[in-house]
């Protein structure tokens, strides 16, 4: 069973120390803890980690996940397909090397992980945003249970490319609009047709109506039968 001492550091402040034994029966200790309690607790996941097989040493999570990366890049690449491998390199040498290869493992925190992971997430529907990618490839990449989910998550990015999208509209909308054309003596203009123009009058023809003389070349008239 562990015990537990407290002692003085140089500094006078009072810290608690868990003396215990590893698996393999050789006697270790854990310095540092500021109150008792926490000292406790730790002894007590000891002796269940022990108890359950989970157990792994401290001297363990010294290492830094740099220093872990090398060994499971290489098993990944003989487990996995060389597609996948190609996504898991890129994916830690991009975005998980430069956040956390100098972290010592026993320093990895979940919930700055969790935070971590949140902005990636973010990272990755931005730029698929700004790329055009539609909110239902984007649901599915992002594993999201409904398209809603992804619009309700990221609503704020969504936001932010109405200006582009307006832009895009007034362009296209620019270059199909009729252009004028001069006709007759006078120099008078009309709007040149279009093919919906085209269909209009060929059904108003079929229906028995026909351009009336002298007014305009766009208004109609029922012809006589």
């Amino acid at each position: 069973m562990a015990t537990i001492e407290s002692y003085v550091t140089s500094t006078g402040a009072k810290r608690y120390m868990v003396r215990y034994r590893t698996p393999q029966r050789t006697q270790t200790k854990k310095r540092g803890f500021r109150t008792k309690r926490d000292a406790q607790e730790f002894a007590s996941t000891v002796e269940v980690e022990k108890i359950t097989g989970t157990y792994a040493s401290t001297s363990l999570g010294m290492i830094t996940v740099g220093e872990l990366a090398p060994a499971w890049l290489s098993r990944k690449e003989s487990d996995v397909a060389p597609s996948n491998y190609r996504t898991l390199e890129s994916a830690w040498r991009i975005h998980v090397e430069p956040a956390w290869a100098t972290t010592r493992v026993a320093d990895v925190d979940l919930a700055a992980a969790q935070r971590w992971i949140a902005i990636v997430r973010k990272t990755c529907a931005s730029i698929s945003i700004s790329s055009g990618v539609n909110v239902l490839a984007l649901s599915r990449m992002l594993e999201h249970q409904a398209a809603t989910v992804t619009l309700d998550t990221y609503a704020d990015l969504f936001d932010t490319d109405l200006a582009a999208v307006a832009e895009a509209l007034n362009l296209k909308c620019a270059h199909s609009a009729p252009k004028p054309r001069p006709i007759g003596a006078a120099g008078a203009c009309e709007m040149s047709s279009s093919p919906a123009i085209t269909g209009i009058r060929t059904v108003a023809v079929a229906e028995g109506f026909e351009p009336s003389d002298g007014v305009s070349r766009h208004t109609l008239s029922r012809r006589a039968p």
